[in-house]
């Protein structure tokens, strides 16, 4: 709609708009500090990756975006939660044969 600020979803997203109309306002309002849109996405993708939303489906690549999920991986892997459990247990039988 030009000539006002509603967002709309029909057009590519003006990131600059954006900031200026609602970011920057609602920070200001909350008494946070500046920051920037892409600081948003990485959020995003944090909360939704520690939830442990499941990677095979490429959800969280769609989402953000990517192209490919190698994208998303190569980015934010270190916030994957890992099961260690096996590898612990298995390291544990070694040491008891071991012993």
């Amino acid at each position: 709609m030009p000539g006002t600020h509603v967002v709309d979803y029909t057009h590519v997203f003006d990131v600059a708009s954006f900031r200026r109309n609602y970011l920057r306002p609602a920070l200001r309002a909350s008494g946070l500090p500046e920051m920037r849109f892409h600081d948003l996405r990485h959020t995003y993708a944090s909360l939704m990756l520690s939830r442990e939303l499941d990677r095979k489906s490429h959800e969280v690549s769609r989402w953000m975006g990517h192209a490919f999920r190698v994208t998303t991986d190569t980015i934010y892997s270190h916030l994957y939660v890992n099961d260690y459990a096996t590898h612990v247990h298995r390291f544990d039988a070694f040491g008891a044969d071991a012993l």
